[in-house]
């Protein structure tokens, strides 16, 4: 079992220096975490209880899914950042309609390339689709709370 789980998920390296940590993860054969290496940011403040890896998973496996809705390139996780409801505003212009008024609740945004694909289709409109964007990640739950394309 744990073998498998190894198989599928990849290796994983993780470097600190100072405050940022550097993830680099392999390339699994399910192509769900594309190419490393990306940065990964965790503000002083965020208390963050989720590892970088765990959070780099789920966003990928999600990216992956959309990829699976409409064509697109493979997904290549670009920057990890964890940090507070109150400083996400920083990071992702609107946020605060992702996140509500949790200002002190540890959240994580995950920019990438792949295939990202809206999630509101007007009637009889083909959805949107772009190359880039990113996830907030409740680090709470895991749940992707949001999700943004430029």
């Amino acid at each position: 079992m744990m073998k498998r789980l190894i198989a599928a998920l990849g290796l994983v390296a993780v470097v600190s220096v100072g405050a940022t940590v550097v993830v680099a993860v392999s390339q699994p054969r399910s192509e769900a975490l594309a190419a490393p290496p990306y940065k990964v940011e965790i503000a002083p403040d965020a208390h963050a209880t989720r590892t970088a890896a765990d959070v780099v998973a789920r966003a990928a496996a999600r990216i992956a899914a959309m990829r699976q809705q409409a064509s697109g390139p493979a997904t290549e996780i670009k920057t990890v950042t964890a940090v507070r409801g109150r400083a996400i505003g920083a990071l992702v212009p609107n946020a605060a309609a992702m996140t509500g008024s949790d200002l002190d609740k540890t959240f994580w945004v995950v920019t990438a390339s792949g295939t990202f694909v809206g999630l509101r289709v007007p009637p009889g409109q083909s959805p949107i689709v772009e190359t880039t964007g990113y996830l907030i990640i409740d680090d709470a739950s895991g749940d992707a709370i949001g999700m943004g394309m430029p």
